[in-house]
């Protein structure tokens, strides 16, 4: 039977949510709602009074809140729409019940009632009728008890039982021996559930007891919100961006985002809004250009930024800029955390922390001070009256905080002009008071506005300030990073599926393949390690090497740190310093990492972990409790090691690999802890993190893989162990000369690689050997010591002029490939990152490549040249490129996970890499259409390298969850020609059934498109021209245009009778359901003209016209088409032979068979309405050879009816 699995709020609230602080107003409001709904609500009163109170007690501010519209919805007790009109999806359906009777409300120990029986109906009817896609939550209520149930969990146990479900349309279709509801509940819904061998988790709370803390009222409070009972996004959600303060920062610093074509770009202000010289952009113009500045570049440098003077001057003004906000955001969240870490001590105490403050800095100069001799200087260094100001601030250790090489050839910031105003933001979040603010004492306040300082734990937010967490941060930095491509930043929910899928993958087989333990996957890994080997064990898993070839902002970094410590945790290798066992839970929620004590602890069961400081407020002195330095060092130094040695990114733009450091650096900050052996005194301090997220072209290379570098390794001062220390000591340095010396020591190691290996380059060996030829020709040409020489003066003047040509050729060669711009970028795998290097020098390869790599992306010509003989698969799709260099980084069994277009899995230009991948691909995601602002669909793919299977698992995304469909063979992917995508094995069974028993459309018709009449069309005239806008299922509209009576008509222009008019586009429909619709109508009259808008569709015996038309409008051919032609996609599709000779055509048509057929449609045709061709569908479908059943579920997935 269903066992029922109650929660409690704390146990079913998203762990990031849980992290979020209510304000106490919202506590208070929860809690005035929750008395007066117990006060009213009296057993003897009907259900309909009891609903009303519910509306009420929802609407509450201190419950869901005004903003969403409540009511009855047909035979719905309640339901919850996801906006504040009618019109609104549904998102939460809700089945009263009086507390006066009991018999039919569930209980936490049975679920099997009237009440979830009524609930169950609700769901699969919203279903059916395609109403169900924004639903979240159904709850069962008596106004005291709430039973709330996700969505997603009905569509697990109850949706996808296809017996159930059948079972269900057979009864909603009148097909069973009850056609009431109370047949459905008592013969159906009740023995069902009684013999489902599955739990049901639901969240339980009785309203009537009194919350035991104030912990336990605040998840009460957060059970009834939006972002958990609607799954709505919240303020630190990590999928959200917060657009009023991505505008007003944008504003500041003189930037303005706009649409283009779709896309939406970062540009400067518009020229009307320029007057406002106080912006940060425009203050750096004018500074660059008034010293004329950019003369310190090179040409060379300049370019990068653009050709003409105002481009150059524009970029490296923005360059300035957004170096400038990364530090000031950074230590806006390195103040909230020091806030956060003494909360709890007094206010005054707290409040010392708070160091970005117009009053302590009235300057650029003073910030210039605060970036380079405060926070890049160690205390011990800072000068007396750095010391006195900021007693409090920690050394860094970043290079964040060292001048860029970009600001020592320009200006730091305390080179802008201070005292310059901005007008505040016409939507500000400050209140205008006065006149225009300074630009800096208006940043600072704007960033004031906002709490950095309220994520992590469970308490009360005592301010009202809207929250910015570092996730928040992420996506503003990936949307400043992207101002140039109008790039999107990869959802949270992306990212953290391709990071969790892949990693726990790669690490059980990380280990499998070092012990041989055969885990198939990581709680069996757990059981099979060993408690006495896990410093050996926990060493081993940090030795994982995990790239990002594309590496943007690096979210899919932050993604992989965050999944590797959860999974880390679970195996029990999270360890303190004595190498014991941390007894804490690990979980990725919303893409952010969540620290829970464990379920046993008996002190606090699921607890969040929260760091604390503890001052004295008579010495200022501060102590941490042990238990949370040993959690707090173990997370630092587990994050610091797998960053240091774990992670990888390459990105051609020098500005995503600053911020991909960045938001590394943030992740190690959010658990920097404050040093016993300073007497608590210090914070740990960042490490370097230039070695392994780097600037370069990912697609390009001067060295091969393979390339030989053992000459280099057998030198003493250059071994393998020598570079791999190098690059481990400059992570960990503190000093300055010390870093710059280990800087130097790197570039000779990779100058005696370069060297190596260009001894066995062939161009330099064809130089070597004219220069060779020359000197032969020299000595052939002196006579020797009787007199003689081998060569005449003439020979030798002949053969020195081809020789040198040639010389001067391959020279020109070297020195453009080597010193031309065309390798200017170019990124040596080879050898840039000693970690995939195995002990002999060989490039080992990565074990696992992730990310979300560029596709549309317009190629130059000289890199085209360059792809047409570096990779195997010859095309401009750099999608398809990063793929291939994908896997050449791997290693044998390495893991590549990639997001990409889902055209790879049914078009063209894919083929050649969809054969290449065919036999290791392990999965396919549908996601649809992932970013609201552009219709591109995509898909998630992954592969193991040179492991084969025989299927690959397919998922379909919903909402944010990825539901697996089931294995597909790829005997079927061969047979329909691309990757099957989106639809479930019984779907494709039934579609192989129909196209083996069938022949195709294209052996009964003959399929042409009409003419290109359109520039010749007029308002009048004698010939109606057509096209396919004029088409409609019921025949043709208004004429598009007119020809004049003598137009010259070519025969392809001219309509048939009996023939079938299509339009030429198929159209796609995303309502109820997404599905395609072939637009198509008989022709019965003559002397109409048709554009090459249209296809025309001439039928051969036996086909008919009417028949033909019945079988383009049926739900069979409909969904055929969408699943297995159109590859379940978005796309744009011309109903040309390429289509009509994939379509499955009845060959068993007769004469009987096919007459009723065409008598229903002849009679209808012309009043025909939706519901007047259910039976000639239905006839359709048995030309098909399907049974009641399956057609009926055709028409479920095809809404087409």
């Amino acid at each position: 039977m269903l066992t029922p699995r109650p929660e409690t709020p704390t146990q079913a609230l998203d762990l990031a949510f849980r992290r979020q602080k209510p304000t106490r107003a919202q506590l208070d409001d929860f809690a005035v709602a929750r008395q007066h709904l117990l006060a009213a609500i009296n057993p003897a009163e009907s259900e309909e009074h009891l609903k009303k109170l519910l509306i009420d007690f929802l609407a509450h501010p201190g419950v869901l809140g005004p903003g969403y519209y409540l009511n009855v919805s047909k035979r719905r007790d309640l339901v919850v729409r996801t906006g504040p009109k009618e019109a609104a999806p549904v998102g939460v359906v809700v089945e009263v019940k009086r507390a006066a009777n009991p018999g039919e409300m569930v209980t936490p120990q049975d679920l099997n009632r009237k009440a979830f029986h009524e609930l169950l109906l609700y769901y699969l009817e919203d279903r059916r009728d395609g109403h169900a896609d924004d639903l979240r939550r159904l709850v069962i209520t008596n106004g005291y008890e709430w039973f709330v149930f996700d969505a997603l969990d009905f569509d697990r146990l109850f949706w996808r039982d296809t017996a159930f479900k059948n079972d269900f349309l057979a009864w909603a279709g009148g097909k069973k021996a009850g056609k009431t509801t109370k047949y459905f509940y008592e013969e159906m819904a009740q023995p069902f559930l009684g013999a489902l061998a599955a739990e049901l988790p639901f969240t339980y709370l009785d309203l009537r007891t009194e919350p035991a803390t104030e912990r336990d009222l605040i998840t009460r409070t957060k059970l009834f919100q939006a972002p958990h009972l609607l799954k709505a996004a919240f303020a630190q959600d990590a999928n959200t961006l917060n657009r009023a303060f991505y505008e007003e920062l944008l504003y500041l610093i003189g930037l303005e985002e706009v649409k283009d074509k779709g896309r939406k770009l970062i540009k400067r202000v518009a020229p009307t809004e320029r007057e406002h010289v106080g912006s940060l952009l425009r203050n750096t113009i004018e500074v660059l250009r008034s010293d004329d500045l950019l003369t310190n570049l090179t040409p060379a440098e300049r370019s990068t930024y653009g050709d003409a003077p105002d481009g150059q001057l524009f970029g490296v003004a923005l360059e300035l800029c957004l170096t400038w906000i990364n530090r000031l955001l950074f230590l806006k969240l390195l103040e909230g955390q020091l806030r956060r870490y003494h909360a709890g001590n007094p206010a005054a105490l707290t409040d010392q922390y708070r160091f970005l403050t117009p009053e302590l800095l009235p300057d650029f100069g003073a910030l210039n001070d605060l970036f380079f001799q405060v926070l890049n200087t160690p205390a011990t260094q800072r000068t007396e009256a750095v010391r006195a100001a900021y007693a409090h601030l920690p050394y860094l250790n970043s290079s964040l905080y060292e001048p860029s090489e970009l600001e020592r050839q320009t200006t730091r910031i305390r080179g802008l002009n201070h005292h310059l105003t901005l007008p505040l933001y016409r939507k500000s979040v400050l209140p205008a008071q006065g006149p225009p603010p300074h630009t800096l004492a208006y940043l600072l306040r704007f960033l004031d506005a906002y709490d950095f300082a309220s994520e992590g734990d469970e308490q009360v937010q005592e301010t009202q300030k809207p929250l910015i967490s570092a996730a928040v941060l992420g996506l503003i930095f990936e949307k400043l990073n992207g101002y140039q491509d109008g790039s999107f930043y990869t959802p949270g929910f992306i990212t953290m599926y391709m990071a969790r899928h892949t990693l726990r993958r790669a690490v059980v087989q990380h280990f499998n393949r070092r012990s041989g333990f055969g885990a198939p996957d990581v709680p069996a890994l757990a059981e099979r390690l060993d408690r006495n080997n896990r410093l050996a064990d926990s060493a081993f898993f940090n030795t994982l090497t995990v790239l990002d070839p594309a590496v943007g902002s690096g979210h899919f970094l932050v993604s992989a740190l965050n999944e590797l410590l959860a999974i880390k945790a679970e195996l029990g290798l999270l360890l303190d310093e004595a190498g014991k066992r941390l007894r804490y839970r690990l979980t990725v929620a919303r893409d952010e990492l969540v620290v829970v004590h464990e379920d046993d602890d008996p002190h606090d069961p699921h607890a969040l972990f929260q760091y604390r400081a503890r001052l004295d407020a008579a010495t200022g002195r501060r102590t941490v409790a042990p238990a949370h330095t040993s959690l707090q060092r173990a997370l630092f130094q587990e994050k610091r090691h797998l960053i240091e040695h774990a992670l990888f990114g390459v990105d051609l733009n020098p500005n995503s690999v600053r911020i991909c450091r960045l938001r590394l650096w943030i992740e190690l900050l959010k658990h920097a802890y404050y040093l016993p052996d300073t007497g608590f005194d210090q914070l740990e301090t960042l490490p370097n993190l230039d070695l392994n997220i780097k600037a370069g072209n990912s697609l390009l290379s001067r060295f091969d893989l393979g390339a030989d570098l053992s000459d280099v390794f057998r030198q003493g001062k250059f071994t393998l162990k020598t570079y791999r220390d190098a690059v481990h000591a400059y992570f960990n340095t503190r000093d300055r000369a010390a870093k710059q010396e280990l800087q130097q020591f790197l570039a000779e190691i990779k100058e005696q690689f370069t060297a190596t290996i260009y001894r066995g380059d062939p161009l330099r060996r064809e130089i070597s050997g004219h220069k060779s030829d020359l000197l032969r020709i020299e000595l052939d040409s002196k006579p020797d010591m009787f007199g003689k020489a081998k060569l005449t003066e003439e020979d030798a003047w002949e053969r020195t002029t081809v020789v040198a040509m040639k010389l001067r050729k391959a020279e020109a060669t070297l020195a453009d490939r080597e010193k031309g711009a065309f390798y200017r970028h170019a990124f040596e795998w080879r050898f840039e990152f000693p970690e995939v290097l195995d002990e002999k020098g060989r490039f080992r390869g990565f074990d696992v490549v992730i990310g979300n790599p560029p596709y549309g992306v317009k190629l130059e010509e000289s890199m085209l040249n360059h792809v047409a003989t570096a990779f195997p698969i010859n095309t401009p799709e750099t999608a398809n490129l990063f793929v291939q260099r994908a896997k050449s980084l791997l290693r044998p069994e390495g893991h590549l996970s990639f997001i990409v277009p889902k055209s790879l899995t049914y078009a063209s230009n894919y083929r050649g890499l969809r054969n290449d991948i065919f036999d290791e691909i392990q999965t396919v995601v549908d996601c649809g259409k992932v970013w609201p602002e552009v219709k591109l669909e995509v898909c998630i793919f992954s592969l193991v390298k040179g492991v084969s299977r025989s299927d690959y698992v397919s998922l379909t995304r919903t909402q944010e969850a990825m539901h697996e469909i089931g294995l597909i063979r790829k005997e079927w992917a061969s047979t329909f020609g691309f990757f099957l995508n989106g639809v479930t094995p019984k779907e494709i069974e039934l579609a192989l059934r129909i196209k083996k028993s069938n022949a195709v459309l294209g052996e009964f018709i003959t399929n042409t498109r009409g003419a290109a009449f359109q520039s010749h069309l007029n308002k009048d005239g004698d010939l109606a021209v057509f096209g396919g806008a004029e088409i409609s299922a019921s025949g043709l509209r208004e004429p598009k245009g007119y020809l004049a009576g003598d137009f010259l008509v070519p025969e392809i222009g001219r309509g048939k009778l009996q023939a079938v008019l299509v339009q030429n586009i198929v159209a796609h429909i995303e309502k109820p359901t997404p599905h395609i619709k072939i637009i198509c109508t008989p022709v019965v009259t003559t002397g109409l003209l048709i554009t090459d808008t249209i296809n025309q569709l001439v039928p051969e015996e036996p086909t008919h016209q009417l028949l033909l038309w019945a079988v383009l409008n049926s739900s069979v051919v409909g969904w055929y088409v969408y699943r297995f032609i159109f590859g379940n996609a978005v796309r744009t599709m011309h109903f040309d032979n390429v289509v009509t000779d994939r379509i499955p055509y009845p060959s068993a048509i007769t004469v009987e068979n096919a007459s009723e057929i065409i008598r229903r449609v002849r009679i209808n045709f012309t009043n025909a309405t939706p519901s007047s061709f259910v039976e000639v569908d239905r006839l359709v479908s048995l030309l098909y050879g399907l049974s009641e059943a399956e057609h009926q579920s055709i028409i479920l997935k095809n809404q087409t009816i």
